[in-house]
């Protein structure tokens, strides 16, 4: 059962939260920081200007923010 009262069970959920809408590279990094497992984007990378831009902008986003998961860790 999932509940504040079992916190084990809560934090195997919890780890498990994907982050969707409104994401591109200028936020991934806060919301891996606010304890997302991952993100999802369309608008971000279709919409833009320079696909391939964007793309590594999101990608270099994310990698930073998990790396500084893992060092304050």
């Amino acid at each position: 059962e999932l509940t504040e009262t079992n916190p084990e069970r809560l934090e195997d959920f919890q780890a498990m939260m994907d982050a969707i809408g409104g994401i591109d590279a200028s936020n991934a990094g806060a919301v891996i920081a606010a304890g997302a497992a991952g993100v999802a984007v369309i608008s971000s990378i279709v919409g833009a200007p320079d696909i391939e831009s964007a793309t590594r902008a999101l990608r270099q986003a994310l990698d930073s923010a998990h790396l500084s998961g893992l060092q304050t860790q």
